[in-house]
This record gives C-alpha cells, sequence and structure tokens, in this order.
C-alpha cells in the first residue's frame, strides 16, 4: 500500500526569503515537509512538479514508509523546507491510498 496526497503550493518569494524560482517542470523535487506535534517534526517528500505558471497542484508522497500519515490531514498548511529556508506551503486537499 502506498499514500499519496493531493495539495496545492504557494511558493514563498525570493524578496521573502524563498527560492528564486520555482522548480522547473518535470523536476523531482524533494523537500522537507515540517509536520507540528510529531515527535521528529521534519519529514523528506516527493513530487514532480508541474508548470508552476499554469498549476499550482502537486501529488506528493514521503520517501519512507516510517513516515507519520496519520499527521498529514486534509484542508491543512504545512510548510516546505529547503534545508533550513521555508520555501513554500501547502494545501493538502486529500489523501490517496493505492494498494
Amino acid at each position: 500500500m502506498s499514500v499519496e496526497f493531493e495539495a496545492n503550493i504557494k511558493w514563498i518569494s525570493n524578496e521573502a526569503g524563498g527560492r528564486l524560482y520555482p522548480p522547473l517542470p518535470g523536476t523531482r523535487y524533494y523537500p522537507l515537509i515540517k509536520i507540528r506535534g510529531c515527535k521528529n517534526e521534519d519529514w523528506s517528500i516527493v513530487f514532480i512538479c508541474p508548470d508552476f505558471k499554469k498549476n499550482s497542484k502537486i501529488t506528493f508522497s514521503f520517501l519512507v514508509d516510517s513516515a507519520p500519515i496519520e499527521h498529514i490531514i486534509a484542508m491543512r498548511s504545512y510548510d516546505l523546507y529547503e534545508g533550513n529556508k521555508k520555501v513554500a506551503t501547502v494545501l493538502v486537499e486529500k489523501k490517496i491510498v493505492k494498494t
């Protein structure tokens, strides 16, 4: 069984301390997601970038099976980081369970 999450992503501007540009379309991107309230708050996720000029929807998954998927809740926002630099916020829309 694998679990993915559909979300909308909002990139933080370079002026506000985020990335200069979003990753290019088709890029496999591996940020950290911060999950407040977990023993370990920082977890690695992965998604393939769409053309962010046209689409802000992503589908992400965790890199490890032991990730706290039960803490990812629909209609909640989570921050994404590159190291200690906050680069985006995602609003999770739904969980997708694949068997």
